[in-house]
């Protein structure tokens, strides 16, 4: 009766212990994939950014410019939202 006990309670800890084994995997994947997805869009930006500027430098900065003006009116509207 022992050994059988040993057995049985042995299987268990094995699959106990293995669901947290893929558990953790599984999750290792995630974050993997993540990651890589969170690099794809930044380089996918930086990518477009640099083409843009290779092929057309002007519009480049009009973007710039829009970018910066509209950047510092949402700065206004907010310090005077604040105050």
């Amino acid at each position: 009766m022992a050994p059988a006990f040993w057995i049985v309670a042995g299987g268990l800890l094995l699959v106990w212990g293995g669901t947290w084994a893929v558990q953790i995997a599984l999750w290792l994947v995630q974050l993997a994939l993540r990651l890589l997805g969170g690099v794809a869009v930044l380089a996918f930006g930086l990518i477009s950014l640099l083409a843009l500027a290779l092929l057309d430098r002007r519009e480049l900065g009009r973007i710039w410019r829009r970018q910066r003006a509209d950047a510092g009116v949402a700065a206004v509207l907010a310090r005077e939202r604040w105050s």
